[in-house]
């Protein structure tokens, strides 16, 4: 059924590219209340869901933190629109919530765009039915032309630059500060600078300020290739690099880059089967203060990309990745935020045990969980 005309709507534009934005805004109703509006200064990534690295798995975009506003229970489903006005993906959750401006997470509109492949599960068949192959749409008004003047289109921030309108159509503006840094709350550019105390902040990038900034190389653990050239091997990455360490000591081996029992490097076949392969490859660059989290980086090691760590650990979501994400040195069961989740309840391999119930593997021999 058609709006009724008397109401005058217009259709939210949208892309379907999957490029990450200069900025974001995200309207939505929280915990039912009346609309709000939410916004983020920074530039998104692409990322797993509650993931941090980019692009993880590339199915969500992640809003690092509210600088103005927050979402909170509610929300969800809301959209997240870009610099061009542009919706980019829907809220899908995250750690943002009435007094925290934490990172929230989007599912990605460009993986919503084809979704499970049929009509019923994806968006291409109706928002571009004719098949025109279109990657992006403005904002759509039947009723008339979209803007008159330039204050039509001012968004109200300053480090996206000045909207214009020609034509009839709102158009994004420039970067106001090029080869400096912008900073939202006083609607002026900040000079890159270096001030040594060890935190990387806006401004500072690893090429102007190493000693705040680190940079380097990482594997992307988790990508089933072994980069023994960015220190990958069976011990730091067992999804990717192959290795046997347990049984008869003929029998033992690890794949990467010299670690563990009977170490053995690329060339060697074991190496590259089971879905796994190896390479010499240093993996992906990061470089903190160039507002990417990249392979490399975490809230703990480059949170001015990455963006602030989660007050504490979280029962049944950040207890279970392996990760410090609060980065206060503990992860996962060894942090005692995560005692309340069921499965930091159960005894790792190696532990005392009196019962197979009692171990995480469900095995308890010889007094041992095995």
């Amino acid at each position: 059924r058609s709006p009724d005309p008397a109401w005058k709507i217009s259709f939210a534009g949208w892309d379907n590219t999957g490029a990450d934005a200069a900025n974001a805004t995200c309207i939505h109703h929280p915990n039912a209340d009346e609309k709000r509006i939410s916004f983020e200064y920074q530039a998104t990534s692409t990322t797993s869901y509650l993931g941090n690295t980019s692009p993880g798995d590339g199915t969500h975009v992640r809003v690092f933190d509210w600088d103005k506003g927050t979402t909170e229970g509610g929300s969800s489903g809301s959209p997240l629109f870009d610099q061009n006005h542009h919706v980019i993906g829907q809220l899908h959750g995250g750690y943002a919530a009435c007094g925290n401006d934490l990172s929230d997470w989007f599912g990605k509109f460009a993986v919503s765009w084809n979704g499970g492949g049929t009509s019923s599960s994806r968006l291409r068949d109706w928002l571009d039915p004719g098949n025109t192959g279109a990657t992006s749409l403005d904002t759509l008004n039947p009723y008339g032309t979209s803007c008159q003047t330039n204050a039509d289109c001012d968004d109200g921030l300053f480090c996206n630059g000045a909207e214009t309108c020609v034509a009839g159509s709102c158009q994004a503006g420039g970067n106001p500060c090029p080869g400096q840094g912008c900073d939202e709350a006083t609607n002026t550019c900040v000079p890159l600078t270096c001030n040594g105390n060890g935190t990387c902040e806006t401004g500072e990038t690893c090429n102007n300020c190493a000693s705040d900034c680190p940079s380097g190389t990482s594997g992307a653990c988790g990508n089933h290739v072994c980069e023994t050239g960015a220190g990958e091997d069976c011990l730091s990455c067992p999804s990717d690099c192959n290795g046997v360490q347990g049984g008869k000591p003929a029998g033992r081996y690890c794949c990467g880059d010299g670690a563990g029992v009977n170490p053995i490097g690329c060339g060697d076949a074991r190496c590259n089967v089971a879905g796994n392969s190896c390479s010499a490859g240093g993996g992906q660059s990061f470089c903190c203060g160039d507002g990417v989290c990249s392979q490399g980086e975490t809230s703990c090691s480059c949170a001015v990309d990455c963006g602030p760590a989660p007050a504490s650990e979280l029962p049944g979501t950040t207890c279970r990745n392996g990760l410090d994400d609060d980065c206060d040195g503990r992860a996962d069961c060894a942090d005692s935020n995560c005692s309340s989740d069921p499965i930091c309840q159960c005894a790792p391999a190696g532990a005392s045990c009196t019962s197979n119930a009692s171990c995480c593997s469900g095995r308890c021999q010889g007094g041992k969980c095995r």
